[in-house]
């Protein structure tokens, strides 16, 4: 397979950052002490506003942290104007690239809940996962080369308690970040460690990069898990020789 590019955290992809692997390290323990997704993203600003946050592959732009925060930010705005609140169920369909990012970004700044549909799902599924989630709004862009937003207004004709169809243009429209919500707060207790106590699983994680790596570690020690890591395809093959795991993660792209 493909080298990855070094110090990649996150989103696959996406994320393309130019720090050396200790100095992710050395950031990632502060970031995870925020307890949103937001606030993980805030965090970074602080300490390196002008890093790449993401390069989009087909052309080259470069997206630093605080641009990002910035452009997420009065995405975010523009969608609350269309008359998103936090909690809403918000199904959203698009190539992958900087819009889907920062679509991502927006509404875990509303506080929505967020529907990721694969832009390679056709009419049946896009129905079947906005009825099942009851989504209250369905956001595609305006033009794309399969058609997404013509997709979408017939879905919503078909169904009787269609999601609104949000349609985005490029460039991404900004609304008046001034009249935001508050930044949604994390209840009480968001992870417990009881939780592998009720729900007993040996877990091995496949991961290369060594930001990801100290993620996913942190996230499954909150539940109470004791994970095993493999840092390539091979490794997890001779894992798996001397021992069954019922839970695997693995990342999409491993070396070997």
């Amino acid at each position: 397979s493909n080298p990855r590019p070094k110090g990649r955290a996150i989103m696959p992809d996406l994320f393309d950052t130019e720090l050396s692997d200790t100095e992710l390290l050395d950031l990632s323990g502060d970031a995870l002490a925020a307890s949103t997704f937001w606030g993980i993203l805030q965090r970074r600003v602080q300490a390196t506003p002008d890093a790449p946050l993401a390069v989009e592959a087909a052309t080259g732009e470069r997206l630093s942290y605080r641009q990002g925060l910035q452009r997420a930010a009065g995405l975010a705005a523009w969608l609350f104007e269309q008359g998103v609140q936090p909690g809403d169920r918000v199904a959203w369909q698009l190539p992958t690239g900087l819009p889907a990012l920062l679509v991502g970004l927006a509404l875990a700044r509303l506080g929505a809940v967020q529907i990721p549909l694969l832009s390679l799902y056709g009419e049946r599924e896009v129905r079947s996962v906005l009825a099942r989630n009851q989504a209250r709004f369905h956001v595609v862009p305006t033009q794309d080369a399969r058609g997404l937003a013509a997709m979408a207004r017939q879905i919503a004709a078909s169904l009787d308690e269609p999601a609104q169809v949000l349609e985005l243009a490029a460039p991404l429209p900004q609304g008046d970040i001034g009249k935001l919500p508050p930044a949604p707060q994390p209840p009480a207790l968001v992870l417990s460690e009881s939780f592998a106590k009720q729900h007993p699983l040996s877990i091995l994680i496949a991961e290369d990069n060594l930001f990801n790596q100290r993620l996913a570690i942190h996230i499954l020690k909150k539940l109470g898990y004791e994970s095993e890591l493999a840092h390539n395809g091979l490794e997890v093959l001779e894992m798996l020789k001397k021992r069954f795991y019922e839970v695997i993660l693995m990342d999409v792209q491993m070396p070997e």
